[in-house]
């Protein structure tokens, strides 16, 4: 912390002058927002006083039409002003968190640079005031301690020497604290406010931004970027400062919010991260999930099961077993890479069934042969994929068909004027009696040249013998028929099970192929992990002209058709040439939480945590339910009562979590999670774990976290990410025997109450 009170008064004053200079432009501003607005009303009285609400001549066209381009104008004048508005009220709030001072080689002088989560310069000296963190000089407070230093711009790398580093914690025109450092930024200011408490959403990381991470936000090199990080290293937060680094790096080529699309798990997610961008002054992204993606492609005439609804399922206790193992065996088989050879398999098999092809004939008259078709689909149309392939052969056989049209028609029109009749509707009937004696012809082209993707991959369960065949040596292990059975009765249900999307979508693209994305420029896809094979490889198919950032954490897969590792991914877009990078340091929770995370998973030198110390996890008997939940409940308000803001009561299930949120509203206030909910919510909270992916709480309460709930290998994954979701206090409770991913680690990691 710096004592020196000339620093002091020096920076207070320097903020002073750029906090007038804001509130100055943010007057200006709101004259102008006021008198845009002023000037609309005035047009839209004018127009209404003056042209005729149905405009009829020309004239009045004219005019209906000036005053529409005008009112177009002043909105998007008042839209410009609103928003440098809302960007220079950002800026007031905290103008500013660093300080460097960068001597570059061959001038003379040190330039003080300011960096904050957004830009000012002055509009006519041009003067910048601070830079925005996204500036390619801002790098090198990331990146370099005091010393030598230097960043990349267009005109190629500028070396220099960082003279001082100056870090503060600014709340409008007030200095809380700054410090200078020579030290990595995780040192003092990163502590400060790891240990603080959660707000109710994900914030942006300006100030704490890492040099691995720094990389990561700046990559351009590289078309694909797939990011391995521990829990709580902050891979939600990269890719969203990613993204706004990309929109700042690549405004002049028109990259807008819109081209930007990130798949998250679920809506409750896609709440939780919706304020980052806005703070760092860009439109929120295009979000959606693998579900939202999948249905418009495969169609709205479906049912489909969503990802919580089939987990839910496989979490359940009870219900008919073997059903259950069906559906399991039916998950890992199509989220394999030996379904993914099936699919390739059915899609050659497909490409060799439609070649074969037969003599167009009309009247003993040969229109186009058997060999020519064949040559067609093999040679000259070899390249596209088959349904384009088919449409081609389609119009081809069309338009060899159409001169045997038009003469039917004109020798059938012949013979009705000879005949005297349909006088006047010659040509009308004749058209209608060709049509007819070209109807078989025309429906056995159409016949033979359609393909319905869906259609197809329903024949793959439904015909006989095909899977067998197709499976060959890929699948020995797996029982296809019960496979085979409980797929068709799902599709004949109108029912797409999850585990069919990605097959359905993969074999669509494969057969009709797919259009390159006009809209989407660049795709994150958050918790890569928990993507099957199969789906990576549809990510690969419909955004192959895009750049893409995959991030994940092997450690937490919690489905079974999950990715089996970071390379296995890497396979998957091996022809784009990506980039792996793994994060091995992790922010989020106390070194005591995750000393006792990294146990439950047996990696105890897997990464690295932050050096902030805190209580050691709970780990809490109950005699039976009813002492459980007092126990549960009695923290909670605790827990409250001591300043924690967000609290979780983590439960293995939303079936667990309804009873939980059933018992407990009773006795005190909380909220219920639950897959359908678009909205993270506040205070405390009952979810259930697979819900919790990708958010954090103050204090995270585990319910029922005893050998009952977790004790397969399935829910070791399950279990790690319950426990890494607190930052600064964890509690396991439970009946009867502890889980054993507990009891099997060092007792030295937890207290056992």
């Amino acid at each position: 912390m710096i004592t020196d009170q000339k620093e002091w008064k020096f920076e207070e004053e320097r903020l002073k002058r750029i906090y007038d200079i804001i509130q100055k432009e943010l007057t200006r501003r709101q004259e102008e927002i006021k008198t845009c607005r002023d000037e609309m009303i005035a047009s839209r009285k004018e127009m209404w006083e003056n042209v005729s609400s149905v405009p009829q001549q020309f004239e009045e066209m004219i005019e209906a039409q000036q005053h529409i381009d005008e009112l177009k104008r002043g909105w998007e004048k008042y839209q410009f002003a609103h928003n440098l508005v809302a960007r220079m009220e950002k800026i007031a709030l905290s103008p500013y968190f660093a300080r460097v001072d960068f001597e570059e080689d061959g001038c003379s002088g040190v330039e003080a640079i300011y960096i904050g989560a957004l830009s000012l310069i002055d509009d006519k000296t041009r003067e910048i005031y601070i830079y925005d963190w996204r500036a390619p000089i801002s790098s090198i407070f990331y990146d370099y301690e005091t010393g030598p230093a230097k960043y990349k711009c267009l005109e190629g790398d500028i070396h220099g020497n960082i003279v001082l580093k100056r870090q503060f914690r600014i709340f409008r025109d007030k200095i809380e604290y700054m410090f200078d450092s020579s030290l990595k930024i995780d040192d003092e200011i990163l502590q400060r406010i790891l240990s603080k408490n959660a707000d109710d959403k994900m914030r942006n990381i300006v100030a704490t931004i890492q040099r691995e991470q720094n990389t990561v936000i700046r990559n351009e090199e590289n078309k694909v970027l797939i990011v391995q990080g521990a829990a709580g290293s902050g891979k939600t937060s990269i890719a969203l400062h990613r993204a706004a680094y990309l929109l700042y790096r690549y405004r002049n080529e028109k990259i807008h919010s819109k081209n930007i699309v990130i798949f998250s798990p679920n809506q409750i997610f896609n709440d939780y991260i919706s304020d980052v961008l806005p703070e760092l002054g860009e439109e929120n992204i295009s979000q959606t999930t693998f579900l939202d993606f999948a249905k418009p492609l495969v169609g709205s005439g479906f049912r489909y099961e969503d990802l919580s609804d089939q987990t839910e399922l496989l979490l359940e206790k009870e219900g008919n077993r073997a059903r259950l193992d069906l559906k399991r065996e039916s998950i890992r088989l199509k989220a394999s890479g030996s379904f993914l050879e099936v699919l390739n398999e059915y899609v050659d098999l497909l490409i060799r069934r439609y070649s074969e092809f037969e003599d167009i004939v009309y009247k003993g008259k040969k229109i186009v042969s058997r060999e020519e078709l064949i040559q067609l689909f093999n040679n000259e149309y070899k390249n596209l994929p088959l349904a384009r392939r088919l449409a081609k052969i389609r119009d081809r056989i069309y338009f060899l068909l159409a001169p045997f049209e038009k003469q039917e028609m004109k020798e059938t029109q012949g013979e009705l004027e000879s005949e005297g009749n349909h006088k006047g509707e010659v040509e009308t009937f004749s058209r209608i009696v060709t049509s007819k004696k070209f109807k078989g012809i025309r429906d056995k082209i159409d016949e033979m040249t359609a393909l319905d993707s869906f259609r197809l991959y329903y024949d793959l369960y439904a015909k006989e013998g095909l899977l067998q065949k197709v499976f060959k040596e890929c699948c020995a292990y797996v029982k296809s028929a019960e496979i085979r059975n409980y797929t068709m009765e799902k599709l004949d249900l109108g029912m797409v099970p999850y585990e069919d999307l990605a097959p359905i979508l993969y074999l669509k693209g494969e057969l009709e192929g797919v259009a390159p994305s006009m809209e989407v420029r660049h795709v994150i896809i958050d918790e890569s992990q928990d993507y099957s094979i199969i789906q990576h490889e549809v990510f690969k198919q419909y955004f192959r002209q895009c750049s893409l950032t995959l991030l994940g954490d092997i450690s937490q897969s919690i489905y079974l058709h999950s990715t089996g590792s970071c390379d296995t991914i890497a396979g998957v877009f091996r022809e784009m040439n990506p980039q792996v990078v793994c994060l091995t340091k992790s922010y989020r929770s106390t070194k005591e939480i995750m000393e006792f995370s990294k146990d439950i998973k047996k990696m105890r030198d897997a990464f690295e945590p932050i050096n902030r110390s805190g209580d050691k996890p709970f780990l809490i008997h109950s005699e039976n339910e009813k002492e459980l939940f007092e126990k549960v409940e009695r923290e909670a308000e605790k827990l409250q009562e001591e300043g924690l803001k967000s609290i979780a009561i983590l439960c293995k299930s939303a079936k667990e979590s309804k009873k939980v949120y059933g018992v407990l509203k009773q006795k005190m206030e909380l909220n219920l999670v639950t897959k359908d909910d678009d909205e993270f919510k506040k205070g405390i909270v009952v979810i259930p774990s697979y819900l919790a992916k990708g958010l954090e709480f103050d204090g995270v309460l585990v319910f029922n976290g005893g050998k009952e709930n977790y004790s397969r290998e399935y829910d070791r994954n399950l279990f790690y990410v319950a426990c890494t979701r607190a930052l600064h206090k964890l509690n396991i409770y439970y009946t009867g025997e502890p889980s054993p991913f507990v009891s099997e680690m060092d007792r030295e990691l937890y207290v056992r109450v």
